[in-house]
């Protein structure tokens, strides 16, 4: 698991006091996909390891929000160079070309069971946080002169540890154009093209890999380059 450090900073004081009522109910309605059943589009993928660029790709983008997807990543020739799927925390990666599959839990971004609520102002920038059985689950963020929402922070732990960041910009209502997934040493960018909203995904996209005939990794030697 990442360690809270190995994250980003925490965002500077906002300019100036938020241009709407901080309430749970009304942070609530501009969380990032609100309202969006699925959705599905050609992407552009960059793929970032301890601050530096290592990867950019095409690829193919099917999500089921808040936390179910499926990225399939494109060679030039139009070959799959990587294939991901998350299905509420649980992740995936499979590389065709060293029949290697890598398989981790990081933080879900899907609200738990009996999740509690809070609103409040943090050097003005608004939050939302989501607790469960005392514990911080998430957090979310909001600009202050738009209200869009521009990150979740998934933590675990009994002692709150962040462990995964989702950056959202570039909305196109409530459907964010870039998400960045930031999982401390490794930072996956997608960039939507033109992105469908449907009313649903069939189920099979989001099946696990077979596993037989494969190298098993853990998910986090794939964070470390390995």
């Amino acid at each position: 698991m990442m360690s809270a450090c190995a994250l980003r900073k925490p965002l500077v004081v906002a300019p100036g006091p938020p241009a709407f009522d901080v309430t749970v109910e009304s942070l609530k309605k501009k969380r990032a996909f609100e309202g969006v059943p699925a959705l599905r589009g050609e992407v552009r993928v960059r793929i970032k390891r301890d601050g530096r660029k290592v990867g950019g790709f095409k690829g193919a983008l099917a999500y089921r929000p808040p936390d179910t997807m499926r990225l399939r990543m494109l060679t030039p020739f139009g070959t799959t160079a990587a294939d991901l799927v998350r299905v509420v925390g649980r992740t995936e990666v499979f590389v065709p070309g060293k029949e290697r599959l890598y398989v981790g839990w990081t933080p879900p971004l899907k609200e738990p069971v009996g999740a509690e609520y809070s609103a409040y102002i943090d050097n003005g920038w608004p939050v939302l946080d989501v607790t469960s059985k005392g514990e911080l689950a998430s957090r979310y963020r909001f600009d202050p002169a738009t209200g869009k929402n521009i990150s979740i922070e998934a933590f675990s732990g009994g002692e709150g540890q962040r462990a995964l960041e989702v950056r959202f910009s570039v909305y196109d209502g409530n459907v964010p154009g870039i998400i960045v997934f930031d999982f401390g040493g490794l930072e996956i960018e997608i960039e939507m093209e033109f992105p469908e909203v449907v009313e649903g995904l069939e189920d099979r996209l989001f099946h696990p890999f077979e596993k037989e005939d494969r190298e098993i990794l853990p998910l986090e030697a794939l964070f470390s380059g390995k």
